[in-house]
């Protein structure tokens, strides 16, 4: 089984497609993950329902994905940059991958 720092330098850090640019999360993505994951129609569909706050994201973002636990990409609009998605990758007890995406006017999708 790979550890986590393995398994995050194993990982793309930026890959682009003809529509979509997806890159690693970074700190400075907090207030834009926030408004996403907030959002009525994201929460709806998360066991943790409660908004979070941008202290709690900080915290996270340190103890989770700086650590490597997990991996969370966000996805762009090429030509705006604009974030439109956050899917975070976690491994579970299993060491399979957990995915959800959080959207805009969508619903969240788990697998």
């Amino acid at each position: 089984m790979m550890n986590n720092d393995t398994l995050y330098n194993s990982i793309p850090k930026c890959f682009i497609s003809k529509r979509l640019k997806y890159r690693l999360m970074e700190l400075n993505d907090t207030d834009t993950v926030i408004n996403l994951r907030n959002a009525n129609h994201v929460r709806d569909n998360y066991i943790y329902q409660k908004p979070i706050t941008v202290e709690e994201h900080i915290n996270y973002y340190h103890t989770q994905i700086e650590t490597g636990h997990i991996i969370q990409y966000v996805m762009m609009i090429p030509d705006t940059n604009k974030v439109i998605v956050h899917i975070p990758l976690e491994r579970n007890s299993q060491s399979a991958i957990a995915v959800r995406l959080s959207a805009p006017n969508g619903k969240v999708c788990s697998n």
